[in-house]
This record gives C-alpha cells, sequence and structure tokens, in this order.
C-alpha cells in the first residue's frame, strides 16, 4: 500500500521589503512522505520569496515533469520554473527549454556545493538560470517551524529571510551562486 501525502495547513504573511509586496496567503500543501520538514519550510520560504510572481505548488516529488513551484501566466505559458534540491544537468537544459525563467535553490550547504562544482559548464552558461543557496544562520532548525497547521510569518529583506512562528524563528541567508 502506498502512503499518502501528509496535509498541512499554513497562514503566510509574507513581509517583501525588496520588492515592496506584503501580503496574507492561505496555502494547503502536501508533504510527499519521502519529503522531510526541512525541505518543506524551505519550500515555504522560496514561495515567500517568490510570492510577487503568483507561484503555485506543482506535484513536485510526485511526477518527473514538474518542479516544486512555478509561476505560469494566462495562456499556460511556464514563465518561472522552481525547484529545490540537487537536478542534473539534463533536466536544468530542459526546464530552460520550458520557462522563461529557472531557479535551482539548495538548502543543504554541503551536498549543494558540491552538486554546483560537478555542473557542467554549458549548464552554468544558460542566461535563463539563476542558483540560490540557502543557509541556515540561525540555531533553530527548520523541522521546529513545521506543525500540520502554521501560522507563518515571512519577512524578506536584502539577502535574509526570516521566518517565525509563535514558537520559534529561522534565518535563512540567500546566496545566488551565479553572481
Amino acid at each position: 500500500m502506498a502512503l499518502k501525502a501528509s496535509i498541512f495547513k499554513v497562514n503566510l504573511s509574507v513581509a517583501n521589503i525588496n520588492d515592496n509586496h506584503y501580503q496574507d496567503y492561505r496555502l494547503t500543501v502536501a508533504k510527499h512522505p519521502s519529503e522531510t520538514d526541512t525541505r518543506l519550510v524551505t519550500r515555504l520560504a522560496v514561495y515567500a520569496l517568490f510570492s510577487h510572481q503568483d507561484p503555485e505548488f506543482t506535484k513536485g516529488l510526485s511526477v518527473d515533469d514538474e518542479p516544486d513551484l512555478w509561476a505560469v501566466d494566462a495562456t499556460g505559458a511556464i514563465q518561472h520554473w522552481i525547484e529545490l534540491g540537487q537536478p542534473s544537468d539534463k533536466r536544468i537544459r530542459q526546464a530552460c527549454s520550458k520557462a522563461e525563467h529557472v531557479t535551482i535553490v539548495g538548502y543543504n550547504e554541503t551536498k549543494f556545493k558540491a552538486w554546483f562544482k560537478a555542473l557542467d559548464k554549458r549548464t552554468l552558461g544558460l542566461e535563463k538560470l539563476t542558483i540560490l543557496q540557502f543557509n541556515n544562520i540561525g540555531e533553530t532548525s527548520a523541522e521546529d517551524l513545521a506543525t500540520k497547521n502554521m501560522d507563518l510569518s515571512a519577512t524578506l529583506q536584502e539577502e535574509q529571510i526570516l521566518l517565525s512562528t509563535a514558537e520559534a524563528q529561522l534565518t535563512f541567508s540567500v546566496v545566488n551562486l551565479r553572481d
């Protein structure tokens, strides 16, 4: 018998000072059985980072031809393909052929740096591609924020994302590896 996704209800309040975007979102997020709480919270941070583009959560880990999030225009064209983790060069090139812009977000610093160093130079040369690394710069782990019903605040300023609940707060520094 296949394991089912866990459903998380999230009230996300975004204060993106960088893009002058302030809005509250009510989200229902499915957590794949193989997904960690760290990955789930990172997806929420990524959603907050790009919320001004109206991203949508996709089937993500459940399917091979969709990213974790994307922004699609009224015609169905993919404007922004957003993927977490360490996709293959082939997957990145395919994403760049399907979308106007592609962002890869890494959240495991050690694994992500090794993955980045191993990327093909042709992949790194793709103009549509942005590669971001999220580094936890505090004592709190992402698992401390993940609950089935979350009231989560996200404050984005300069190169940092502060996520907070009534119980804990977590700060990610955001590093653009292609700068």
